[in-house]
């Protein structure tokens, strides 16, 4: 990392002691993946397939009405526009328009910007390196996640684990649960696939990283969550939620900052896992 200043913003009392306390435990971590492991500023799963210009009209069309209300004050949107419901209609439109795996990554390689952070990729691979599980959990689509990591993956490292929704090729989400679907994160670990859950039984140690306060409660479904030795980290991409974070992560870095991931990776997976 470079000698520029610090992208730290605040960390709690209970960092140093926290960070101690997992010093030689088998760790994994879990990430958030929309404005966490992409960019502060970067478009999120569901609003890339909704201004993608290599699907159809017709589904922009519907897509875009969905996108636009995204951005409007939760006072202000219809009830069929808030929370799960809004998932719940953005699925529909996704089986309507047979959106399907081919169509969404045919939307990721299209799209003109990068999207992984900075430095995400030397996290990635010091994970890969030292047989750290990284899991990455979304309310977002499994497919424009993995099709992200596929398209930038100048390593070429194994995709991450990831849970999410996932487009089947009759343009049907899967699972449909409501957990999974609506914008909060917590009981996805709940939902993880099988061999996700027998990896994360063998890891007491966990680093969790996100950018909304709502993020560091994913650990809460882990499989061993009452043995768990947590660390959460949140990445600050909005000053407004500064004080929410402040209540659930133990160190918070600037989302704006070009070396975010780097000093996340220098401060605490470095030393965690001996590199």
């Amino acid at each position: 990392m470079s000698s520029s200043k610090s992208p730290e913003i605040w960390r709690s009392d209970r960092f140093s002691d926290a960070l101690k306390s997992m010093l030689g435990k088998e760790l994994a971590i879990v990430a958030d993946f929309d404005r966490t492991v992409t960019r502060g500023r970067s478009v999120e799963c569901h609003n890339l397939l909704a201004r993608s210009e290599v699907l159809s009209r017709e589904w922009s069309d519907d897509a875009k009405v969905l996108d636009a209300s995204s951005f409007l004050p939760h006072d202000e949107r219809p009830p069929h526009l808030i929370g799960v419901e809004w998932w719940k209609s953005y699925n529909k439109i996704i089986k309507k328009h047979s959106i399907t795996h081919e169509c969404v990554k045919s939307a990721v390689i299209a799209h003109p910007d990068p999207l992984l952070r900075p430095g995400f990729s030397d996290f990635h691979e010091t994970c890969h390196n030292t047989g750290t599980p990284l899991v990455v959990v979304s309310a977002g689509i499994s497919n424009v996640v993995r099709s992200t990591f596929e398209k930038e993956n100048y390593k070429h490292l194994p995709v991450p684990h990831i849970v999410s929704n996932t487009i089947m090729e009759c343009g049907n989400i899967h699972p449909e649960r409501d957990p999974i679907t609506s914008s909060t994160k917590q009981h996805s670990l709940q939902h993880a696939p099988d061999h996700v859950k027998d990896i994360l039984v063998k890891k007491p140690a966990c680093l969790v990283i996100g950018d909304k306060p709502n993020d560091a409660l994913v650990a809460e479904m882990h499989p061993i969550h009452s043995e768990l030795t947590q660390l959460k980290v949140g990445i600050m991409n909005d000053e407004i939620r500064f004080e929410g974070m402040k209540e659930t992560f133990d160190l918070i870095v600037d989302g704006h900052s070009a070396e975010a991931f780097s000093y996340i990776h220098e401060t605490i997976l470095s030393p965690l896992v001996g590199k």
